[in-house]
């Protein structure tokens, strides 16, 4: 099929159609080995263009930003969380297609897509399989922030199964950015699990005690450089003392 065939297929496409389409491609771009005329074929005619950008990632973005049509770009972008939740669970899905379909949502702010992330990540078996892919969700998150979503997201991902609380101070940068009239309660609902991960990562001492201390710092200078409501609790107030306290 031609470019002009695909544009024109594009607008009779449906969610699933759509869906079908990233995975299709994904597959094809991550077959191993590794084959520069295989990543070319993926996603039809448009591969080329995809390997011409910096990243597939950049790749998709431009195809979804130039060639889908308006009518269809909802769809595309809920496709995306219809991905994630069909493969998440699944043990032959290559992880870096995951990953590239994370951070294509803070590509393309597909907000839509947020909801498969809690499932996916937190609770299913991708967030399991790779706890490193966390980072990449907070991150996506991060970058769609403030708004009441990305708060329910990133509040669901917290209490997750899989959720890993040395990035809670990542998370927690998040949320007061989402509600900073909200800080004081935010940090005093993990207050115990924090003093936790302090026990533990001083306990352990070396590279654990210092990222411990870079992130507490960070988190406390990201709080301060708000406007919110820390002023009026004296205990959350002591807590981001402490923070910025902490040894370099």
């Amino acid at each position: 099929m031609s470019k002009d065939g695909a544009i024109k297929a594009f607008e009779q496409f449906d969610r699933k159609m759509f869906a079908d389409w990233l995975w299709r491609g994904f597959l094809s771009f991550y077959d191993p080995p590794p084959s520069e005329t295989k990543r070319i074929h993926a996603f039809g005619p448009f591969g080329l263009i995809i390997r011409q950008q910096e990243s597939i990632i950049d790749g998709l973005a431009r195809v979804y930003e130039k060639y889908v049509p308006k009518s269809r770009k909802l769809m595309f972008r809920q496709a995306i969380g219809d991905v994630l939740r069909e493969q998440g669970n699944n043990a032959d899905a290559p992880l870096p297609a995951l990953e590239d379909l994370i951070y294509l949502i803070a590509r393309i702010k597909a907000t839509e897509a947020l909801d498969a992330l809690p499932p996916a990540v937190g609770n299913g078996f991708l967030g399991e399989r790779q706890s490193a892919i966390l980072y990449d969700t907070l991150s996506t998150l991060g970058s769609l922030a403030p708004s009441s979503q990305v708060y329910e997201v990133v509040s669901e991902l917290i209490n997750s199964a899989n959720f890993n609380d040395g990035y809670l101070f990542e998370a927690i940068k998040i949320l007061v950015e989402c509600r900073p009239l909200h800080v004081a309660a935010i940090i005093l609902s993990l207050e115990h699990r924090l003093t936790k991960l302090r026990q533990i990562t001083q306990q352990l001492g070396g590279d654990e005690w210092v990222a411990f201390c870079e992130a507490a710092r960070d988190c406390a200078k990201h709080v301060l450089a708000l406007r919110t409501d820390i002023g009026t609790n004296a205990a959350a107030q002591k807590l981001i003392t402490e923070w910025t306290e902490l040894p370099d």
